[in-house]
């Protein structure tokens, strides 16, 4: 069954069509005994939800009687405890759940891994901080890392969170602090030309975090209307960024996905890696829907698609 959905997802641009059969023969039945747990979870959340906002209630209700005052102050960061345990306590529900049926979705679009593997932080970190296309950084979390073959393209698919951890030193001790600088999806393949020096492709919008490069003007007003371009070599640059490609940076633009609105891309060397900020938890299941609801895995199915679509728009998979 599944081999015969793979063979009609390749004749196929749509990989939603057979999705839905393969969610029934291969995703469903891995899910008995799971609508219990994200009960329990769900649950669980509430629960504790409730204790600490009465906690909280309890506790400014004791300092009124004493002090007679009611201020918030320096004591709102208590507040912040409601949406930790909102995000904490179901992540561990959803993670499970995404680490059981991440691989078969993945399996029914192409050759793809799920999974850390040997990651070496040092070489991610060094490598994002390279790409001139996030803000100072010295904290790299990854979440999920996916690597496989698409059409004729080496893939790495990457959820990051990046960070920048600084130190404050006071008469009444340290505080650390952290400010997170970039979290989303990066995507990364090798390209047919390999560029001496690096081009990097921003949304206008974005205030430009470039080191060495200089501003690149390509005379072609709709294109600059959404994107800046950064080079260290402006003719290099020109090669890299011919018509057709901006032809489709364009259109994917206009096209108006909160993916695309959010995306900024680089090229060095033989790599071309991009990048799209987005704050939701990307290839995970909610909490509130059934666990067995098909929507759910469509979602996820659409948020690959999108990606792999973005690839194929540009025409790196010819």
């Amino acid at each position: 069954m599944a081999e015969d959905i793979k063979k009609t997802l390749k004749t196929k641009k749509n990989p939603n069509s057979d999705f839905h059969a393969f969610f029934t023969d291969k995703i469903k039945p891995k899910l008995a005994g799971f609508e219990q747990e994200r009960k329990k979870f769900l649950m669980i959340t509430i629960i504790v939800e409730v204790i600490v906002c009465l906690g909280i209630l309890i506790y400014y209700y004791l300092t009124y009687r004493t002090t007679h005052e009611f201020t918030i102050g320096n004591d709102c960061c208590i507040f912040v405890a409601i949406p930790a345990i909102a995000y904490a306590i179901p992540k561990i529900y959803k993670t499970k759940v995404k680490k059981l049926i991440l691989p078969l979705i993945l399996s029914y679009i192409g050759d793809f891994k799920f999974g850390e593997l040997n990651i070496n932080l040092k070489e991610m970190s060094d490598f994002y901080a390279g790409l001139n296309m996030f803000p100072k950084f010295n904290k790299i979390l990854i979440d999920d890392y996916i690597t496989g073959k698409y059409k004729n393209l080496d893939l790495r698919i990457v959820e990051i969170k990046l960070e920048q951890v600084s130190v404050h030193h006071t008469r009444k001790g340290s505080r650390t602090s952290s400010k997170t600088q970039f979290n989303g999806i990066c995507f990364n393949f090798k390209n047919y030309k390999k560029s001496e020096k690096q081009t990097v492709v921003l949304l206008n919008s974005k205030k430009p975090n470039v080191q060495n490069l200089n501003k690149v003007n390509l005379e072609d007003p709709e294109f600059e209307r959404y994107f800046d371009v950064y080079s260290g070599d402006q003719i290099e640059s020109r090669s890299i960024l011919t018509p057709a490609y901006m032809n489709r940076m364009v259109t994917l633009a206009k096209s108006k996905s909160q993916i695309v609105l959010n995306m900024s891309t680089s090229f060095t060397g033989d790599d071309v890696c991009m990048s799209i900020k987005s704050d939701k938890d990307w290839f995970e299941v909610p909490i509130l829907k059934p666990v067995d609801d098909y929507s759910n895995y469509k979602s996820i199915l659409k948020d690959l698609s999108d990606i792999l679509s973005i690839i194929d728009t540009l025409k790196y998979t010819d």
